[in-house]
């Protein structure tokens, strides 16, 4: 190596892991972005099973050709054998969002109810399934819902939107806080 020359060194050798792109979009990171990760098992199954230290991870898929395509790189923590590692590698640009409070509405001086509307348009050429995550405060209840909730934490709630190819997903809920 010359005199201040970078040497990048795989420490892995390349794995072909069984991984699932999720779709996520949440408010309160990325206010108009759906963003792309993939997630895989820390396994044998996957050519790993053996812990993985704290570090950049870069993403390559294979072209049509069969060259690599570099897709995306993310920091990992630490990550115990046989335990999920996320890795995050951008944002889905074929994947419109658009988030709006429809109505506000104090009860009384403690409880107050927000209508919100999630837009999601998927330009993609396939359905994907994009978790929309939202977060609250409080003692909170969705009261109604367009699509099913799921209850994360005393924080955080979930839909899940089904987009298909070409059409537009609208979700609708009303929040009542106290």
């Amino acid at each position: 190596m010359l005199d201040n020359q970078t040497k990048q060194v795989s420490l892995f050798p390349d794995a072909n892991l069984q991984t699932k792109r999720i779709y996520e979009y949440d408010y309160s990171k990325n206010s108009d972005k759906v963003s792309v990760s993939l997630e895989f098992q820390n396994s044998e199954v996957n050519d790993l099973g053996m812990p993985l230290p704290a570090g950049r991870v870069r993403v390559f898929q294979n072209d049509t050709d069969g060259s690599q395509e570099f897709i995306g790189e993310d920091n990992i923590d630490h990550t115990p054998r046989d335990e999920k590692v996320r890795v995050t590698i951008g944002n889905a640009f074929d994947i419109a969002v658009e988030r709006a409070q429809m109505d506000y509405r104090r009860i009384t001086d403690r409880v107050s109810e927000q209508d919100i509307q999630v837009k999601l348009r998927n330009h993609k050429k396939e359905t994907v399934t994009v978790v929309v995550v939202e977060h609250s405060w409080g003692d909170w209840e969705v009261t109604k819902s367009s699509l099913p909730v799921r209850k994360v934490n005393a924080r955080q709630f979930e839909f899940d939107a089904q987009c298909n190819p070409d059409q537009e997903v609208v979700l609708t809920y009303t929040i009542r806080n106290k």
